[in-house]
């Protein structure tokens, strides 16, 4: 691989690059020391300040130490698949994300969140990229002897720390998540899941002190009747710790974060069974957990309140059977199924998800006779689930149509009419536009580290 970079580049230029990427981290470090005060509106830190140099300075000679302890050490039968010193210092590049995206930024205190947690992915990246070899050994002996337990119990200390204790940079519900708590709001409180009340009298609770803006759509019947474009699907998972959470009203964000806490465990203790059912290797299930718990998206959606993280769960735990389902078994053959089928009350989305894993579904039990009676079962199991989305659209909308979710409307012409209406409406277009562009840069709705 040096070979290969030096045919590439001339050395004067790796050298300067690598020298760059190792100077990143420090620069980071000391424009976190210097970010006191509320607005970002001035220039935090310049290139030219003491601090900033030093900064650097440290930075560069420490990494540079590492570099040749990490070249040296490394096991013999090792160093030839070493990933080169240019390639190895790249990870830490990964600190220009909040510099060319510090527009999207709040305050001082939200940047400087967003800089600690890309520090943190650098050197997770680093760590994983460049010493790999040397913590093989360690992470075998590891492998070999964690149970499930103590593998769940270190990431629900990992998820606890990031999106419950003190040092949370989640400080507050946003994006979407009020929304899906007002509907627990609703669930709880006015035993259904209209929402009208709870938007136009601002009846919000502990959920937001500011306007929300109205996520749902005018349904059927007389008077105003708002129904949430979100499912109610992970609504109803809340509303327990939404119960629990007004009575303690001070620990209210802390029980919501934990309640949504246990749903990501539940979605990793999936994973981690299928990784044990397709992979050989013990320790090798544990790594590929590890990196799925503890990387984007996962780690996002552990603690947020989004229902992809329940689907995953679902999806893992389906998928695990469906690879071999056993005979006999009939009762576990409808429970799969019946969950299956329930996502679709986590987001339409998920109906076309439903959709091509039936056809699957019935073209096995055409091919695999041993297998036929249990993926029958799965799959009529499954359609309870399509019922129930019909019969929540038909109840809400008075239609079977799943974009009534989307649009609204109290019959279908008017569902038609505001789907046109969404669609040619421009401005709605650059709204997705930076919304999508928000999923990668942005820690309310986004995917990367804050």
């Amino acid at each position: 691989m040096e070979q290969a970079v030096r045919k590439r580049f001339p050395r004067v230029l790796t050298k300067i690059a690598v020298l760059v990427c190792y100077a990143l981290p420090g620069y980071l470090l000391a424009l976190m020391g210097n970010l006191h005060g509320w607005s970002l509106e001035e220039k935090p830190l310049n290139l030219r300040s003491v601090r900033t140099l030093l900064g650097c300075l440290s930075a560069v000679a420490l990494l540079m130490i590492l570099e040749q302890v990490r070249r040296k050490t490394a096991p013999r039968e090792w160093r030839h698949t070493l990933p080169s010193t240019l390639a190895a210092a790249l990870p830490w590049t990964l600190g220009l994300i909040p510099l060319l995206t510090s527009g999207f930024f709040w305050t001082r205190a939200d940047f400087r969140s967003r800089l600690e947690w890309t520090l943190v992915l650098s050197a997770l990246v680093y760590l994983v990229w460049g010493w790999m070899p040397h913590l093989r050994r360690g992470l075998q002996r590891l492998g070999d002897s964690l149970d499930p337990m103590g593998l769940y119990a270190f990431l629900a200390g990992c998820f606890f720390i990031l999106g419950v204790s003190p040092w949370s940079p989640a400080k507050f519900f946003a994006g979407d998540e009020p929304h899906y708590l007002l509907i627990s709001q609703s669930i709880v409180e006015d035993h259904d899941i209209d929402v009208a009340n709870n938007y136009l009298e601002g009846k919000y609770g502990l959920i937001s002190n500011r306007m929300l803006d109205i996520h749902a759509w005018r349904g059927k019947g007389p008077g105003t009747h708002l129904y949430s474009i979100h499912m109610p699907g992970l609504a109803f998972l809340l509303a327990l710790p939404y119960r629990l959470g007004v009575h303690y009203p001070i620990l209210f964000r802390a029980v919501i974060r934990t309640g949504m806490m246990i749903l990501g465990l539940w979605a990793v203790a999936g994973f981690f069974g299928l990784c044990r059912a397709v992979i050989p290797g013990r320790m090798d299930a544990v790594l590929a957990t590890l990196l799925f718990g503890l990387t984007v998206p996962v780690i996002f959606y552990a603690f947020h309140l989004y229902p992809e993280i329940v689907a995953v769960g679902v999806y893992t735990r389906c998928f695990r059977w469906w690879l071999a389902p056993k005979e006999g078994k009939r009762f576990t053959a409808v429970a799969y199924g019946l969950m299956f089928g329930a996502t679709m009350l986590l987001g339409t989305k998920y109906l076309a998800i439903f959709l091509a894993w039936t056809a699957l579904s019935l073209w096995r039990i055409r091919r695999e006779p041993d297998h036929r009676g249990n993926l029958a079962l799965f799959t009529l199991a499954g359609f309870a689930g399509l019922i129930g989305l019909e019969a929540y659209l038909w109840s809400c909308y008075g239609q079977f149509n799943p974009l009534a979710v989307y649009a609204g409307g109290a019959r279908k012409g008017e569902t038609l009419a505001n789907l046109m209406m969404l669609i040619r409406d421009p401005g709605l277009w650059n709204e997705r536009l930076s919304s999508w562009l928000s999923y990668f840069i942005d820690q309310r709705d986004g995917l990367l580290f804050y």
